[in-house]
C-alpha cells in the first residue's frame, strides 16, 4: 500500500491482515523522513505479528516537494537517510534495542517494551536513480520500481549488481518489483486515457521523473516555461476533475509500453514481481 493522502497505510494493512491468510501485505512505501526509524520498526514488527509473516517492510525516501511542503520536515541525503533508517530497524528488530548516531539518524536509547514475532522482516526500498539502485543492491531485500518497462530490466540488474558486489551478495537474493498504473477499456486508447492524469501528475509534480521523462509534453513545456510543467497540480488544486486532463497529448510509446503489460485492479497500482 502507498504512503500520501488516502489513509495510513499501516492501519489499512492491519484491517486487511485480519480479513486475509496468504496474500503478501507490504507497504510501497513508506518514508523515511516523514516517519522515524524506531515508529517504522515497531509498525513492521505489528504488522508482522498480525500477518503471521506476510508481511514486507518498503521504505524509500519520497520526494522533497512531498517531506518539505507537505510535512513540513526537512529534507537531505536520502540516500544516508534511506541506508541509516534500514540499519536501525534492522538492529532493533534483531536485538530490541538501539543506539545510533549516524549523519542523519541519531539515536540517544530506544528499546522495544515487546518481542517481534520474527527477528528479520523482508525490507524492500524505493529506486528511481543509479545511486539509490545500487543502494538496494548493498542493503535491500528487494527493490521498488515505478512506472519500469522491461527494457530498463538490463539496466536495473547491472545497477542492482554494483551494489551487490560492493556487499559481497548474492545478486539472485535481491527481489525485483514494480508498481505499474493499470486500466482496462473498451479500446486501447480508451484504456490508456484513463492512466494519461496519473502519468501527468507524475510528471508535473515529482522533478526526479521529470527527468526522466524527457520526452513527455509537459517536460518539453518547462523548458520553455515553468509554469507549464506543473500543469497536473493546477488542475487538481483548481477542482478540476481527471478528465480535463484529455487535454494532453497521448502518452509516448516508451510510455505506453509500460501499461501494456499491466493490470487493472479498481484503477489503483498493482505491485508486479519479476
Amino acid at each position: 500500500m502507498a504512503e500520501g493522502h488516502g489513509g495510513d497505510q499501516f492501519a489499512v494493512l492491519a484491517a486487511c491482515a485480519i480479513q486475509t491468510s496468504r496474500i503478501l501485505l507490504g507497504t510501497s512505501i513508506t518514508s523515511v523522513f516523514v516517519r522515524t526509524a524506531p515508529t517504522i520498526a515497531m509498525a513492521a514488527a505489528t504488522l508482522d505479528e498480525l500477518t503471521g509473516g506476510r508481511f514486507i517492510l518498503g521504505v524509500g525516501s519520497s520526494h522533497k516537494v512531498q517531506v518539505e511542503a507537505e510535512h513540513g520536515m526537512a529534507y537531505g541525503k536520502p540516500l544516508t537517510r534511506v541506508r541509516e533508517t534500514v540499519e536501525v530497524i534492522r538492529r532493533l528488530l534483531h536485538e530490541g534495542r538501539v543506539s545510533y548516531q549516524g549523519e542523519t539518524v541519531r539515536i540517544q536509547s530506544f528499546d522495544l517494551w515487546f518481542t517481534p514475532r520474527h527477528s528479520t522482516i523482508p525490507i524492500h526500498a524505493s529506486a528511481v536513480s543509479q545511486k539509490i539502485t545500487a543502494l538496494c543492491g548493498e542493503i535491500a531485500d528487494g527493490i521498488i520500481l515505478t512506472r519500469s518497462t522491461l527494457a530498463t530490466a538490463a539496466v536495473i540488474r547491472e545497477q542492482l549488481a554494483e551494489g551487490a558486489r560492493r556487499a559481497g551478495r548474492d545478486l539472485d537474493q535481491i527481489i525485483v518489483t514494480t508498481l505499474l498504473p493499470a486500466a482496462v477499456g473498451e479500446t486501447r486508447r480508451e484504456a490508456l486515457d484513463a492512466l494519461r492524469p496519473g502519468l501527468a501528475f507524475y510528471a508535473g509534480f515529482f522533478p526526479r521523473y521529470d527527468r526522466r521523462w524527457p520526452n513527455t509534453v509537459l517536460w518539453k513545456r518547462r523548458r520553455r516555461s515553468p509554469r507549464h510543467g506543473h500543469a497536473a497540480t493546477e488542475m487538481r488544486s483548481s477542482g478540476q476533475s481527471a478528465t480535463s486532463l484529455s487535454m494532453l497529448p497521448a502518452l509516448p510509446e516508451r510510455l505506453n509500453n509500460a501499461a501494456n503489460g499491466s493490470r487493472r485492479i479498481g484503477g489503483q497500482e498493482s505491485m508486479c514481481r519479476s
